[in-house]
């Protein structure tokens, strides 16, 4: 089974939240990425903290708000870079996600990939097992 698919089948159990980190520059991302979160039956909870937040705000966001997860997206020099972490983990992924040479990828591709990174974050929680 594909660690989206597994994702799938627990999320319909469950129903988690998921905080989704948004800045002007990536609401647009932001938004494709809680639709395909939802489509896996997860709760997107969109927030703009207006300031950069580091990796241990990021997780003391996730737990005020009762979530598994985080996602957040930004631009780089690049491409995007996504990071997610795994509150019931702790485990934190960054990656960089690059498109073809002068091309850049599309809301749709990072948010499937952002979706797709936290499914594999998620991987070794047992809340998501």
């Amino acid at each position: 089974m594909s660690a989206v698919a597994l994702l799938a089948v627990v999320a319909v159990a469950a129903s988690p939240p998921v905080v989704l980190v948004t800045r002007p520059e990536t609401a647009a991302i932001t938004n494709r990425i809680a639709a395909e979160l939802r489509t896996l039956d997860f709760e997107p909870i969109t927030e703009s903290p207006g300031r950069e937040l580091d990796r241990e705000a990021l997780e003391d966001l996730a737990q005020a708000k009762g979530a598994v997860a985080i996602i957040m997206a930004r631009w780089s020099r690049r491409g995007v870079e996504i990071l997610v972490t795994d509150r019931v983990t702790g485990k934190t992924v960054v990656r960089e996600e690059v498109g073809g040479t002068g091309t850049r990828l599309s809301d749709v591709e990072v948010a499937v990939r952002a979706v797709e990174l936290s499914s594999c974050c998620g991987r070794a929680s047992s809340r998501w097992q």
